[in-house]
This record gives structure tokens, sequence and C-alpha cells, in this order.
């Protein structure tokens, strides 16, 4: 068994796309590490540690044992981010050590000049490509998954809305969505405990931490970053909704609902061809740039 886990540094998309830019504008084409992320987070405001910020931050963060270091776990956690979205890759190889790949320039050149629109659409095409496997990630247990596509061609299934817990069922759970039936069984889960005590709705989802050898919450810590891009002002997919007509629970209970435009999204996505890596590895390397080529 798995589940996709997704890194939490933040949900808002905007801060964490300020964040980076910081880091793009310091680094360039530098090699860096966490630490180097960590000065510069620090330096900026963006980063804290025990209610305090810059170096007193770095001082009261830092221990022997680096992985009960909250300011480092923190900057490792943008790191996985920022290399899922391909905004950094690893520099030569090396495990903690990064650069800043083209794309990752764009976005914040776009940023810092204030073109919102430029750079949040192609902020929205980095999560709809993100895969997994991928070469500059990792999550275990996941043989294919393409998941943001996947969440917005579920919702469109389940009447454009799902919640927290749904999501657990619907996304983290699905760790290959080449598998036919795969969309067809998250549906009929989800419905099964739709027009029930919400209750059921967790109690699948605790199932499923329950299978993994993890608690509830932590599978709910890995849903805010897909329920922060849902909810992002920037990509206008989804909104928050509080819903009395999901369960038989008096009461309503949060959820996100697709846009118009991410229902068009969704839509225009169910139409579009899926390339994966799998697809380009058997190409000649002058097939690969091509493709390349034509993609940027």
């Amino acid at each position: 068994m798995g589940v996709l886990r997704f890194p939490n540094p933040g949900s808002d998309l905007t801060r964490v796309v300020h964040v980076f830019s910081l880091m793009s504008r310091e680094f360039d084409e530098s090699e860096f590490d966490l630490d180097d992320m960590t000065t510069v987070a620090t330096r900026s405001l963006q980063a804290s540690s025990v209610g305090a910020q810059g170096q007193r931050a770095v001082a009261l963060s830092t221990r022997d044992d680096r992985s009960r270091d909250p300011l480092y776990n923190q900057m490792k956690m943008y790191s996985e981010l920022y290399r899922m979205l391909g905004f950094m890759r690893p520099f030569e190889g090396k495990r903690q050590s990064f650069s800043i790949t083209e794309l990752g320039h764009t976005v914040s050149d776009w940023y810092w000049a204030r073109r919102q629109p430029e750079w949040s659409g192609l902020l929205g095409q980095a999560i709809l490509a993100t895969v997994f496997p991928n070469q500059t990630t990792e999550n275990l247990g996941v043989s294919n998954q393409r998941p943001f596509v996947w969440l917005l061609s579920l919702m469109g299934r389940l009447d454009n809305v799902i919640t927290r817990h749904e999501m657990i069922s619907g996304l983290l759970a699905i760790t290959d969505d080449s598998d036919s039936s795969a969309m067809e069984r998250a549906v009929n889960l989800i419905r099964r405990n739709r027009g029930k005590a919400r209750i059921k709705s967790v109690d699948a989802a605790k199932q499923i931490a329950e299978t993994n050898g993890v608690q509830l919450n932590t599978l709910e810590n890995y849903t805010r970053f897909p329920v922060g891009v849902l909810k992002s002002s920037v990509l206008n997919w989804g909104i928050d909704e509080r819903r009395t007509d999901l369960f038989t629970d008096r009461g309503a209970v949060s959820a996100l609902v697709l846009t118009p435009r991410g229902q068009e999204l969704a839509r225009s996505l169910s139409e579009a061809q899926d390339v994966r890596l799998s697809d380009l590895n058997g190409l000649s390397v002058e097939e690969r740039a091509l493709f390349a080529y034509w993609a940027y």
C-alpha cells in the first residue's frame, strides 16, 4: 500500500511563489542547500522558529540532529514542493544541494515584474504537470499518478464538490491512475457515503490511515496543499463553501467546489493527451529534444 504525500510548508500559493522568488533572486545560477535557504527565508522574515525571527530564530532552531531542526525541516518541505513543481532540481545529482530551473527563473522574473496573470498561469501549468514518479522527488508506494488532473476530474464526476476526507479516499489513496477502474472505484466509494452521516466519510479515511500505518491527522496534513490549490484566488479553480446537502448531519460541512473556470479546466483536461516520462524514454535524443521544444 501507499498514499500520495504532499509537502506542506504553506498553502497560500502567493506566499509559496514569493518565498521561491527570494531564493531565485539570491542564488541565480549557483548551487545552494537547505541552510542557504534558511538564511534567505529568515533574513527576509519569511520563516520563524519558537516565536523568533532572523538570526535569533536560526539560533533557537539549530539542533545537532538536523532531523529535529524546525527551520531545516521547513526548508526541506519547501525544497520538496519546488522540486515537485519543477522550479528547482538537485544540483549535479546531489540529494540536498539544488539549482533553479529555467521554469523557476521565469516564474520568479514574472513575479517580481508584477505580471500576475503570467506567473499564476505558469504556476497552474506546473501544478497540472506534477506527476509521480519523477526524476526530482520521491513518493514511495506511488507507481503512477498525475494528482491534480485526477483531482479536477474526480470533482467533475462528483457534482464539482469534494470534502477533505473524501480527498483522502479519492486522491491520496490512488497510487496508480493508469488502472482503468480506479476512477470508477473512487467515485463509487465517495458516493456511497454521501447522503449518510458524515462519520461514514471520516471512517473511510481512517481505514486508509490504518492500512498505511499512519494517523488520520497525518493524511489530513497531506491534503493541505491540494486544498490550498483549490482555494487559491490566483488560480480561481475552486472556492471553499459550507454545504448542508452532502451528509445527513445537522449543520454545514466545509467543502471545496469548482468554479466555472475550474469546471471548464476539468472538461478540457479530459480531452488532452497525457504524456508521461515513460512515453518519452523510448524516443531518440533528437525526438525528445523536438518534443521539449514543442512543449516549451
